[in-house]
């Protein structure tokens, strides 16, 4: 990760997979004029334990991640909200795509927010909207911007090609 300083602002860029390691979430408290990196740092690493918990499939882990009321702007067609809705969301992209895998290629920062550029891939194999496995593999790019508060996802703008993925599986 790399930290950029432009007009007194932090702007924090990184090509990363996920990953998560506890250190990364046990910080100390802010010393005096630290607090928006502390955040920025809180914030980077919800949204990398968000990434791990949709690649390794442990989706029980949004209930710590995502807040009751959160925002889904963009939600899949039937998405509940809150935690439960994105169970609901990846439980069904991991059932046609076992091997779903996402990677950051850029990610930027700033005191409430994490947006980042993303590649999904992954390989057919269960039902996906109304079309059987074709046990082809995709490979897409996306964008996501989240909103973050006490270290809990608030709000979620984001896109992933859709069309991409259907015509890739032969299937649009």
């Amino acid at each position: 990760m790399t930290v950029d300083a432009r007009d007194g602002d932090q702007v924090v860029c990184a090509t990363t997979t996920w990953s998560h390691s506890p250190s990364a979430s046990a910080q100390s408290s802010p010393r005096m004029g630290e607090e928006l990196m502390f955040d920025k740092k809180t914030n980077i690493a919800a949204q990398e334990a968000f990434g791990e918990a949709v690649n390794t499939g442990d989706l029980d882990a949004f209930d710590g991640l995502v807040d009751p009321n959160s925002v889904d702007h963009d939600p899949a067609p039937g998405q509940q909200p809150g935690p439960e809705g994105y169970k609901q969301f990846f439980t069904e992209m991991r059932t046609a795509f076992p091997d779903l895998h996402i990677e950051v290629e850029n990610l930027v920062a700033d005191d409430d927010q994490v947006a980042f550029a993303y590649t999904l891939t992954g390989t057919h194999e269960g039902p996906f909207r109304g079309h059987e496995a074709t046990g082809k593999s995709v490979q897409v790019r996306g964008l996501q911007i989240s909103k973050f508060a006490d270290g809990k996802l608030t709000e979620r703008w984001g896109s992933t090609d859709e069309v991409g993925i259907l015509t890739q599986l032969g299937v649009n």
